[in-house]
């Protein structure tokens, strides 16, 4: 961990012989340069730097001490606001401190970057100092070698308060320095004369709340996880939180196992209570209820029909296609619809026929069907070839034989897929992408147009009122309060 100072210098930060450089500052600073490169020790003795000595002694050691001093080009302002600038300033605190012995110890790298505009215009400082920051003072650290987590602490007793200003807002929202803290100092307060300002962190705090939020909205764990590692001071290493962020990140790539293994540990070590245990034991439930279900699907037929925990697949595989869908995942969307389908028409071929068509019963499913003289000779007439693979073709043409021509699951799959213009159905659409064979894109435009109407209702409706299946992710709407009221508690 690498201590980085940054300072915005006044014309309060040198006092020679007792006095502040308040005046000419330019000038004055040239002329005592002058005087320590003539003669370092006699008129070192007569320089003292209030506001930066004591935010020195306060942190111990700072790695980095990068100082921004105002150089206002010559003519391009009022003479009496150009002699106001505080290079020197900074050359003279510079100087000093990479030769006397006492700040060498405590300061060990020192760069001057100056501010050229009108230091009292806030549009332009809030413009230049945002260039600093992203441009420059983020390099500079970097070439350091200070990778990782840093503590960046920002003086704002110095300067205009138009340079303050900037440097707050334009710190608070650079990410890639690590954690800032806002120091002020105090020259009347002898016992405590560094303070520790808490404004920077409650409005960096409140960003970091909307930002997680936004996380949430989007389902986007994985990034929530890595916002919490970046931002470690502020989430303090919360293993519960982090714990919950990963299941759900698991759930939404369908690692139930691994969900319900790292839910498991919590639950049964007694590693939470209270309130989350509740959030807990809700998000375990349901994650152990869809992998019963996974398992069930390869089962041998019992003839109950379609269990509850099947359902429960089916209706976590049509979450997984909604989030896909509302977060502009158009083709990943494409990918869970097809496979929903397929899954579908597999469940009802599986009760009409009375069999489990997994791999394994291939052969069974075939001879099944070849005893039934009608069924083969429907199969044969529309194209159905029994020596390949069980597919959704295959499933399509048997449920055709069986179920009634307006049966609104069938109106629904061949929405979708085959019939007229079944090239332009949402499973073309599948497997022109990258998902299938080819390179075409697609947007929420085209499946609409493909679909011909309200894609995400239709299959609700159907799944409700056709399956008897029903939508319950309190858990995940429980957990997402839960994380988000945690992160707030936190900041």
């Amino acid at each position: 961990m690498n201590v980085v100072l940054i300072a915005n210098l006044g014309t309060s930060d040198v006092k020679f012989d007792g006095k502040y450089l308040k005046e000419r500052p330019r000038s004055q600073g040239a002329e005592i340069l002058n005087c320590l490169n003539e003669d370092f020790s006699l008129f070192r003795q007569a320089i003292e730097f209030p506001i930066l000595e004591p935010i020195i002694n306060e942190l111990g050691t700072v790695d980095l001490l990068i100082l921004l001093a105002t150089d206002q080009h010559q003519g391009t302002t009022r003479e009496n606001f150009w002699e106001k600038d505080t290079i020197y300033v900074a050359d003279i605190i510079k100087t000093v401190m990479t030769k006397d012995d006492t700040f060498k110890k405590k300061v060990k790298d020192i760069e001057i970057l100056t501010i050229t505009s009108a230091p009292n215009n806030y549009d332009v400082m809030f413009k230049e100092y945002q260039g600093l920051l992203q441009n420059k003072i983020v390099k500079i650290v970097k070439e350091k070698g200070f990778t990782g987590y840093n503590d960046v602490y920002i003086s704002v007793t110095a300067g205009t308060p138009a340079c303050n200003l900037a440097l707050m807002y334009s710190s608070i929202h650079e990410n890639q320095l690590g954690f800032k803290q806002f120091v002020y100092t105090s020259e009347g307060e002898q016992e405590e004369p560094v303070k520790y300002l808490q404004l920077g962190r409650t409005i960096q705090g409140q960003q970091l709340i909307q930002l997680s939020d936004q996380f949430l909205r989007t389902y986007n764990y994985e990034g929530l996880l890595e916002f919490t590692k970046e931002f470690d001071d502020f989430f303090r290493n919360d293993d519960l939180l982090t714990a919950m962020i990963e299941v759900l990140h698991y759930r939404k790539n369908f690692r139930f196992g691994e969900a319900s293994k790292l839910l498991q540990d919590f639950l049964k070590t007694g590693k939470v209570e209270g309130q989350p245990k509740r959030i807990f034991r809700i998000v375990s439930e349901e994650v152990n209820k869809v992998q019963t279900g996974i398992s069930q699907l390869n089962r041998d037929f019992t003839g109950e029909g379609i269990t509850q925990e099947i359902k429960a697949v089916i209706a976590e595989l049509f979450w997984n296609a909604t989030i896909c869908y509302e977060t502009g995942h158009y083709v990943d969307f494409l990918g869970r619809f097809w496979r929903l389908q397929e899954s579908l028409l597999r469940l009802v071929f599986e009760e009409k026929l009375g069999i489990n068509a997994k791999k394994e019963n291939s052969d069974k499913v075939k001879n099944k069907v070849r005893d039934n003289s009608e069924l083969l000779t429907y199969l044969r007439k529309n194209g159905v070839d029994l020596n390949r693979n069980l597919n959704r073709f295959f499933y399509y043409h048997t449920l055709k034989f069986f179920l009634k021509e307006d049966d609104i699951f069938l109106k629904w799959v061949e929405k979708g897929d085959f019939g007229e213009n079944s090239d332009k159905k949402i499973v073309s659409l599948r497997n022109k992408s990258i998902l299938g064979h080819e390179f075409e894109g697609v947007n929420k435009k085209i499946i609409a147009e493909s679909w011909y109407g309200d894609i995400l209702g239709d299959t609700q409706r159907l799944l409700e009122n056709y399956f008897g299946i029903q939508f319950d992710h309190s858990g995940i709407n429980e957990a997402h309060k839960w994380i988000l009221d945690r992160i707030s508690k936190k900041l």
